[in-house]
């Protein structure tokens, strides 16, 4: 579903930045294999953060599966603090 841009991959690293933006936060900081209920709510977060940014950049294009990669390369390149 990710690669075909229907949802984002709910990994550790997307789950350490979405905790850390605020994003979701009923996912608990740690959770490094979520639920099937905690991906559904990761997946309904991702889609309503990036319907704010379409909103607020329509100029930009943004997707899915770009906003996954992007937020999954926050933490995995170590921009959070441990």
């Amino acid at each position: 579903m990710t690669d075909l841009g229907c949802g984002v991959k709910p990994d550790l690293h997307l789950c350490r930045t979405i905790h850390h933006l605020g994003i979701c936060p009923e996912i608990p900081k740690g959770v490094e294999a979520p639920k099937t209920k905690q991906c559904i709510l990761i997946n309904k977060a991702c889609l309503g953060f990036l319907s704010e940014l379409q909103k607020r950049f329509p100029e930009e294009d943004y997707k899915l599966r770009s906003l996954d990669k992007v937020l999954m390369e926050i933490s995995r390149i170590g921009n959070l603090p441990n």
